[in-house]
């Protein structure tokens, strides 16, 4: 009896208590299809997997735990991206560690007030109901097999 238990509860880390699944489908705003940003799907008792928004709106999500899962989009504006990077290249007046200089980033830049001024901006360009675990209303079924869920974002 005692080995069998052991069996069980071998086989059981080996390939997890409910199994995994792939999800995919569109994301769209407003009636738009998004063009970038990223999904992530927090399953029940699991690990938060995420993937990008393609060009075409389409995202995929591979080993998503079985079950009732948590989503949440987030789209970044690339703006919000490009000025940050800016900022954080910024050469220090004393130039002592390389002014970020073959890719490092200067020390202190993103703590200039310009740059804090710019990331207190919020970059996520749908509404945050969407992007926080605690606010998100999208929920979807995990199945084994095929999984289509369409995300529509009003």
């Amino acid at each position: 009896m005692k080995h069998s238990a052991w069996i069980i509860i071998a086989c059981l880390s080996v390939v997890g208590c409910g199994g995994v699944a792939d999800v995919k489908g569109t994301v769209s705003y407003k009636g738009q299809l998004l063009k970038f940003g990223s999904v992530s799907a927090i399953p029940p008792g699991g690990l938060v997997v995420q993937g990008d928004i393609k060009e075409d709106g389409s995202y995929e999500l591979k080993g998503v735990g079985l079950g009732e899962a948590k989503f949440m989009v987030y789209c970044q504006d690339p703006k919000f991206t490009k000025t940050v990077t800016e900022l954080a290249e910024k050469s220090p007046k004393d130039g002592k560690d390389g002014g970020g200089k073959g890719g490092r980033i200067a020390s202190g830049a993103l703590t200039t007030a310009e740059t804090t001024k710019v990331i207190q901006q919020n970059p996520n360009l749908i509404p945050d109901k969407y992007s926080d675990q605690s606010k998100t209303t999208l929920k979807h079924t995990v199945v084994r097999g095929e999984n289509v869920y369409n995300i529509v974002l009003e």
